[in-house]
């Protein structure tokens, strides 16, 4: 409340324009305390907004930033407290302004809360209209990482309506966007939306496999979506019968909290649960559950939940055998549907009045809801539905003696089980549009047709993506992501400079249960005998000369997390010997200390030596090495996996044109295959180089063979045969140009400068710099 008050102060001090940041952040707080005083700041907004509008019709773009932005922050607000009064305002108001928004990230968001609230408003043409507008704008505008939902909330909204082909198409658009874009966030949505939709067509099976890979990839136990697909997860489980499955998952979810993060959703979950007793004929149990949901509802105009608990109630009644309760019920049920435009309900509503009428022995009636259920059936593709809709009926033909009509529908009953058994018998029970695998500990996710290995969040967090394919780097990242499961044991990497072991040890460590504490890297090569100790132990004040202050090592600052010493196999044998103990026993005593600190921290080492050959020629302990190795994973160089080239020469000529603000140029075939045919030394970091300096001298859109002939030397005339071409390692390049030059200019260095295009300032500083003395 102190820094709200503050923000108050402050817009009283400031001049007109500071005054958007300031309501800005007025907004933010508002909305993160969930104070409805947000709209009377928002009003007051208005009111400067109108004002400056009037004596600047045409505001600069920050401005108008702000003026996007303060929308978005408010119909969050709204979105989040389904407040529809609220909306019926503003949303004229955003009719009115949204002529100034520029900011299309904060656009597009402000129509994905539009069209959630037109939903709830059961306008559902309206809804799409401005979920399609969004869609629109994100893909067109904005990062791949903003609203990972964008296919899925379109999707739903055909869902509820009941058009599940519509539905599934952009749920599948949300699942290959996930796929290319290496998104989990996207991914989340996508599983629970196609899980909710094979749920919707009662194929649980298949629905509970998609709800299970979505829970994977939720690492809070108190995230609001897992929350819920948890309940579908259970719901999923009661609706084949293992009842008692779907109570353990209802009882993983402590309501409690739930009920104050997001009350409707708190009430979900105890009309779900509410189902399951029924089920478990507890059906006074949840006979109270279901009038509490339903009282909820109608006090909070929550129409889904109140459609739902209604429904679910008329169920828990037809199976108690109550049919006229059942009857007033799931009419209701079926009023509240009709106004929402809600076929996904209507179908499970017409159904579940068949049965509840033929219970009655009021065959006719049973007939005009079956027959109603029947069609909806066949529009939602639902074949199961349609089969048991159809039992119904034919039993109801023979009860009214038309056995015409019963053989008919017995016929077609025939008819649409041999379909389905078709269909199953082509279709096996598993995630058939799933573009990934799930690894063990569920901290990852393996893309099979994207160039990264690893996804888009990871990425970010270690600073690089994966790129490859092979499968020599495809069991990299799996010993990596096994490495990860286990925090405490030591590991070591091993390969050639330039293959990226560093980008291993961050895998690790961001994949593991350590990721939110710190990655403290240490290169052994760079130890200084005389401050070593104090390097790794730390000191406190007054330790020795100079210590004036007290200084934790790196041992200290990796506590909880990790620390990796890089090139270990440089590291002296007496250092080597003072660390035995550390890691041993996780206990460190910094230099003029008597006390000893407890350390908890993960071990990662790197080396490009052949450390079992240091250890038989003395240069290794062995006993050190056993301990810093319980782990040990081994990076191939590039020359074994050529494979992987041409997607890295993409991505890093992509990348290193975006960081330049070149246009990314293409390559020739011929170019591409002199890449391929190298052997690269230097491996991944050599190939690097070598794009980045191609991309700097080239001075056209296509890199081409004569490019990389003339790589060393673009402003030259000599053009190399490509048997003078034998290494693209760009200090060997520039060593053979400048021995080139000097032998041509018969060792006139000026004239040899002009030669390579440099100053004779240049030239003398690179011979000296490779020790070329003629």
């Amino acid at each position: 409340m102190r820094k709200y008050f503050e923000l108050l102060t402050k817009l009283k001090e400031v001049g007109k324009t500071e005054k958007f940041a300031v309501y800005q952040d007025i907004f933010i707080t508002c909305f993160i305390n969930r104070d409805d005083a947000i709209f009377q700041h928002f009003d007051d907004f208005l009111d400067l907004l109108e004002e400056f509008i009037a004596f600047d019709s045409k505001p600069e773009l920050q401005i108008k930033n702000l003026i996007t932005q303060n929308f978005e922050i408010l119909f969050h607000f709204i979105r989040s407290s389904n407040n529809s009064i609220a909306f019926e305002k503003y949303h004229e108001t955003y009719l009115i302004y949204k002529k100034y928004f520029t900011n299309f990230q904060a656009h597009a968001k402000i129509l994905q809360y539009l069209g959630y609230i037109f939903w709830l408003k059961q306008n559902i043409k309206k809804s799409i209209i401005v979920l399609e507008q969004s869609l629109h704008m994100a893909n067109k505008y904005c990062d791949k990482d903003i609203i990972p939902n964008r296919y899925t909330n379109l999707g739903y909204i055909y869902e509820c309506s009941g058009d599940f082909e519509k539905a599934q198409f952009y749920y599948q658009q949300g699942l290959d966007f996930a796929k290319n874009n290496n998104s989990e966030e996207a991914l989340k949505f996508a599983y629970d939306a196609m899980g909710r939709l094979f749920f919707g067509r009662e194929l649980y099976q298949k629905a509970i496999l998609y709800f299970e890979e979505s829970i994977k990839l939720y690492h809070d136990d108190k995230h609001l979506d897992k929350v819920s697909v948890t309940c579908n997860l259970a719901s999923s489980y009661m609706y084949i019968n293992k009842n008692e499955t779907a109570k353990q998952y209802f009882n993983q979810i402590n309501k409690k909290w739930i009920r104050d993060a997001n009350p409707e959703l708190y009430y979900s979950i105890i009309a779900n649960s509410a189902i399951n007793e029924g089920l478990l004929k507890n059906f006074s149990k949840a006979e109270n559950s279901l009038l509490d949901v339903i009282q909820f509802a109608e006090s909070n105009n929550t129409v889904e939940l109140l459609l739902i608990a209604h429904l679910e109630l008329g169920i828990i009644y037809l199976q108690s055998n109550q049919y006229e309760k059942s009857s007033e019920f799931l009419f209701k049920a079926l009023e509240i549907a009709d106004s929402t435009q809600n076929e996904k309900q209507l179908l499970r509503i017409y159904t579940k009045l068949a049965l509840v009428f033929k219970q009655k022995k009021e065959f006719t009636k049973s007939i005009i809801f079956a027959k109603k259920a029947g069609l909806l059936s066949k529009k939602q593709n639902n074949l199961q539905q349609n089969i048991d809709v159809l039992k119904n009926l034919s039993d109801c033909y023979e009860e009214e003696e038309n056995y015409k009509q019963a053989y008919l529908t017995e016929k077609e009953i025939n008819e649409l089980q041999e379909k389905m058994f078709t269909e199953n018998r082509d279709k096996e029970e598993e995630l058939e549009m799933n573009p990934l695998i799930g690894t063990e500990k569920h901290k990852h996710y393996i893309f099979r047709e994207s160039n990264s290995l690893i996804s888009m969040e990871l990425a970010h967090q270690i600073g690089t993506p994966f790129i490859g394919r092979t499968q020599s780097m495809l069991k990299v990242i799996q010993q990596a992501l096994l490495a990860a499961a286990n925090s405490y044991s030591s590991v070591l990497i091993r390969g050639e400079s330039g293959t990226g072991k560093e980008i291993v040890a961050k895998l690790i460590h961001y994949s593991s249960s350590r990721a939110s504490y710190p990655f403290v890297a240490v290169n052994s090569a760079s130890f200084n005998p005389g401050l070593v100790q104090s390097a790794l132990f730390g000191h406190v004040k007054g330790a020795f000369t100079g210590a004036s202050t007290r200084q934790i090592g790196h041992f200290e600052a990796a506590n909880q997390g990790t620390i990796f010493f890089d090139e270990i196999g440089e590291m002296p044998l007496d250092t080597q010997t003072s660390l035995l103990r550390v890691l041993e026993e996780k206990k460190i005593k910094p230099i003029g200390s008597h006390k000893e600190i407890i350390v908890d921290f993960r071990l990662i080492s790197a080396t490009n030596r052949d450390v079992y050959d240091d250890v038989k020629n003395g240069k290794f302990r062995l006993d050190f090495l056993n301990r810093v190795n319980t782990l040990e994973i081994v990076i191939p160089p590039l020359r074994e996996r050529k494979d992987d080239i041409p997607i890295l020469v993409e991505y890093f000529l992509e990348e290193i044109s975006g960081k330049l603000g070149e246009k990314k140029p293409v390559i020739s075939v011929s170019a591409l295959k002199m890449l391929c045919d190298y052997d690269y030394p230097g491996n991944v970091r050599e190939l690097r180089n070598t794009l980045e300096k191609l991309i700097l001298f080239s001075n056209h859109s296509e890199i081409g063979a004569d490019d990389i002939y003339l790589l060393q030397n673009p402003d030259s005339g000599t053009q190399f045969s490509e048997t003078d071409f034998s290494t693209l390692h760009l200090e060997t390049l520039e060593k053979n140009a400048i021995l080139k030059a000097l032998k041509e200019s018969d060792n006139v260095k000026t004239e040899a400068a002009k030669l390579l295009g440099i100053t004779s300032y240049a030239l003398l500083r690179r011979i000296k710099k490779y020790n070329l003395f003629s």
